[in-house]
């Protein structure tokens, strides 16, 4: 797959790796990194409206926020990273399904701490910040 910059944006690949089914690369502007993963499997998606940043919308496929909150929730127990607690936190908001609530129940017992629990503030753009320990409370009393 040939990769190419858009010059006129002036973004710069930093890094890539393609693999059978994904794709990892890294783009900077000099000043500002973004990473991108895209993996090209047949996945169940769920057509949901997306807000561009200049207002318009665009139709993707995207999973639901029971599915997201299962993929987040096994994917801490195999980085422990504080993000996907909190995401998973935030997500159980907008859940009740009983396949989820089960998967945290199992997920909850024996959990560790994470890795990065001090980053979590740099991560949340507006209101408070959780600390991994009330995420955890409130995940139990949600799970029941």
């Amino acid at each position: 797959m040939p990769v190419r910059c858009d010059r006129e944006v002036g973004l710069h690949i930093q890094k890539f790796r393609e693999t059978a089914g994904t794709l990892f690369s890294e783009l900077s502007d000099g000043r500002t990194a973004v990473k991108l993963e895209i993996t090209r499997e047949d996945r169940k998606g769920t057509i949901a409206t997306y807000v561009k940043a200049n207002g318009g919308m665009l139709d993707i496929f995207a999973l639901t926020p029971e599915e997201l909150l299962l993929e987040k929730a096994a994917a801490y127990t195999s980085r422990r990273k504080i993000r996907d607690v909190y995401d998973v936190y935030f997500l159980s908001k907008l859940v009740s399904g009983e396949k989820a609530k089960t998967a945290i129940r199992k997920a909850l017992k024996g959990l560790e701490k994470p890795k990065d629990e001090h980053d979590l503030a740099a991560l949340v753009y507006e209101g408070a910040v959780p600390s991994f320990d009330d995420m955890v409370g409130r995940l139990t009393a949600w799970a029941k």
